[in-house]
Protein backbone atom coordinates (compact mmCIF):
# COMPACT_ATOMS: atom_id res chain seq x y z
CA UNK A 1 0.00 0.00 0.00
CA UNK A 2 1.55 3.38 -1.09
CA UNK A 3 1.61 6.22 1.57
CA UNK A 4 -0.75 8.94 1.35
CA UNK A 5 1.08 12.00 -0.64
CA UNK A 6 -0.33 15.92 -0.80
CA UNK A 7 -2.11 15.39 -4.25
CA UNK A 8 -1.55 18.94 -4.63
CA UNK A 9 1.69 20.13 -3.29
CA UNK A 10 1.03 23.50 -4.71
CA UNK A 11 -2.15 23.89 -3.27
CA UNK A 12 -0.53 23.27 0.14
CA UNK A 13 2.56 25.94 -0.43
CA UNK A 14 -0.29 28.59 -0.85
CA UNK A 15 -1.54 28.09 2.05
CA UNK A 16 1.38 27.93 3.88
CA UNK A 17 1.91 31.36 2.00
CA UNK A 18 -1.51 32.48 2.84
CA UNK A 19 -0.97 32.28 6.93
CA UNK A 20 2.72 33.75 6.96
CA UNK A 21 1.12 36.81 4.92
CA UNK A 22 -1.77 37.12 7.48
CA UNK A 23 0.73 36.77 10.54
CA UNK A 24 3.01 39.36 9.01
CA UNK A 25 0.03 41.36 8.27
CA UNK A 26 -1.66 40.89 11.63
CA UNK A 27 2.12 41.81 13.03
CA UNK A 28 2.34 45.09 11.17
CA UNK A 29 -0.73 46.58 12.20
CA UNK A 30 -0.07 45.82 15.55
CA UNK A 31 3.21 47.59 15.47
CA UNK A 32 1.66 50.79 13.32
CA UNK A 33 -1.69 50.96 14.59
CA UNK A 34 -2.32 54.86 16.35
CA UNK A 35 -1.64 54.55 20.21
CA UNK A 36 -4.28 55.28 21.94
CA UNK A 37 -4.45 59.47 22.57
CA UNK A 38 -3.36 60.34 26.35
CA UNK A 39 -6.12 61.40 28.75
CA UNK A 40 -6.51 65.20 29.05
CA UNK A 41 -3.84 67.01 31.51
CA UNK A 42 -5.27 70.05 31.78
CA UNK A 43 -7.59 71.01 34.67
CA UNK A 44 -10.37 68.59 34.92
CA UNK A 45 -14.18 69.47 35.74
CA UNK A 46 -16.38 67.17 36.36
CA UNK A 47 -20.14 67.48 35.99
CA UNK A 48 -22.81 65.63 38.19
CA UNK A 49 -26.49 65.07 38.33
CA UNK A 50 -29.12 62.75 40.02
CA UNK A 51 -30.84 62.17 36.25
CA UNK A 52 -33.70 64.86 37.29
CA UNK A 53 -31.94 68.42 37.63
CA UNK A 54 -34.87 70.15 38.88
CA UNK A 55 -34.75 74.32 39.43
CA UNK A 56 -34.06 73.35 42.79
CA UNK A 57 -31.69 70.27 42.81
CA UNK A 58 -28.58 70.78 44.17
CA UNK A 59 -27.24 67.09 43.33
CA UNK A 60 -26.69 68.92 39.41
CA UNK A 61 -23.51 70.69 39.43
CA UNK A 62 -20.07 71.22 38.27
CA UNK A 63 -17.15 70.47 40.35
CA UNK A 64 -15.03 72.03 41.42
CA UNK A 65 -17.35 74.95 41.04
CA UNK A 66 -14.04 77.22 40.71
CA UNK A 67 -10.87 76.63 38.90
CA UNK A 68 -7.66 77.95 38.17
CA UNK A 69 -5.89 77.82 34.66
CA UNK A 70 -3.86 79.86 32.89
CA UNK A 71 -3.27 81.73 29.66
CA UNK A 72 -2.86 79.41 26.51
CA UNK A 73 -1.87 76.75 28.68
CA UNK A 74 -3.20 73.29 29.03
CA UNK A 75 -7.36 73.37 28.01
CA UNK A 76 -9.77 73.02 30.81
CA UNK A 77 -11.91 69.80 30.00
CA UNK A 78 -15.55 69.32 31.21
CA UNK A 79 -16.83 65.66 31.80
CA UNK A 80 -20.05 64.92 31.93
CA UNK A 81 -20.21 62.00 34.67
CA UNK A 82 -24.19 62.24 34.91
CA UNK A 83 -26.73 60.74 32.69
CA UNK A 84 -28.15 64.11 31.12
CA UNK A 85 -26.97 66.19 28.49
CA UNK A 86 -25.86 69.81 30.25
CA UNK A 87 -23.65 72.27 28.63
CA UNK A 88 -21.03 74.59 29.60
CA UNK A 89 -21.46 78.39 28.57
CA UNK A 90 -20.17 81.90 29.42
CA UNK A 91 -21.95 84.44 31.14
CA UNK A 92 -21.79 87.30 28.28
CA UNK A 93 -23.71 88.87 26.33
CA UNK A 94 -22.75 86.87 23.10
CA UNK A 95 -24.42 84.21 25.12
CA UNK A 96 -27.40 85.88 26.15
CA UNK A 97 -28.15 84.17 30.09
CA UNK A 98 -32.11 84.01 30.52
CA UNK A 99 -32.83 85.79 34.08
CA UNK A 100 -30.63 83.44 36.78
CA UNK A 101 -28.10 82.06 34.43
CA UNK A 102 -25.30 84.31 36.34
CA UNK A 103 -26.31 84.87 39.88
CA UNK A 104 -25.37 88.05 40.85
CA UNK A 105 -24.83 89.90 37.41
CA UNK A 106 -21.53 87.96 36.76
CA UNK A 107 -20.56 88.86 33.73
CA UNK A 108 -17.33 87.46 31.29
CA UNK A 109 -17.87 89.80 28.30
CA UNK A 110 -14.80 90.70 26.66
CA UNK A 111 -12.97 87.77 27.44
CA UNK A 112 -13.53 84.47 25.61
CA UNK A 113 -16.28 83.43 24.85
CA UNK A 114 -17.82 79.76 24.74
CA UNK A 115 -20.84 78.16 24.20
CA UNK A 116 -20.55 74.00 24.27
CA UNK A 117 -22.51 71.74 22.39
CA UNK A 118 -24.88 69.70 24.72
CA UNK A 119 -22.26 66.97 26.17
CA UNK A 120 -24.14 63.41 26.83
CA UNK A 121 -23.70 61.56 29.73
CA UNK A 122 -19.41 60.31 29.38
CA UNK A 123 -18.86 63.49 26.95
CA UNK A 124 -16.54 65.99 27.48
CA UNK A 125 -15.89 69.29 26.46
CA UNK A 126 -12.49 71.50 26.63
CA UNK A 127 -11.35 75.18 25.83
CA UNK A 128 -7.94 76.67 26.04
CA UNK A 129 -8.30 80.24 27.22
CA UNK A 130 -6.70 83.25 25.59
CA UNK A 131 -7.39 85.92 27.79
CA UNK A 132 -6.79 86.67 31.66
CA UNK A 133 -9.72 87.13 34.00
CA UNK A 134 -12.79 85.45 35.72
CA UNK A 135 -15.03 83.61 33.87
CA UNK A 136 -18.32 82.83 34.91
CA UNK A 137 -20.39 79.87 33.28
CA UNK A 138 -23.55 78.16 33.36
CA UNK A 139 -25.36 75.13 31.84
CA UNK A 140 -27.59 76.86 29.25
CA UNK A 141 -30.21 73.39 30.10
CA UNK A 142 -30.35 74.18 33.63
CA UNK A 143 -29.42 77.76 34.06
CA UNK A 144 -31.29 78.17 37.47
CA UNK A 145 -28.91 75.32 39.44
CA UNK A 146 -25.67 74.71 37.39
CA UNK A 147 -22.65 77.31 37.79
CA UNK A 148 -19.15 77.82 38.10
CA UNK A 149 -16.01 79.73 37.50
CA UNK A 150 -12.81 79.43 35.88
CA UNK A 151 -9.81 82.40 37.31
CA UNK A 152 -7.36 82.29 34.16
CA UNK A 153 -3.62 84.35 34.74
Amino acid sequence: METAKPKNKTMVLAIIIVVILIVVGAGVYILTRPSTPPGPTGPQVTIKDDGGCGPTDTACLYTPITINANVSGSAVVWTNKGTIGHTVTTCDTTNAPPSGACPNGMDASGLDSFNSPTIAGGGTYSHVFTKAGTYYYYCAIHPSTMHGTVVVS
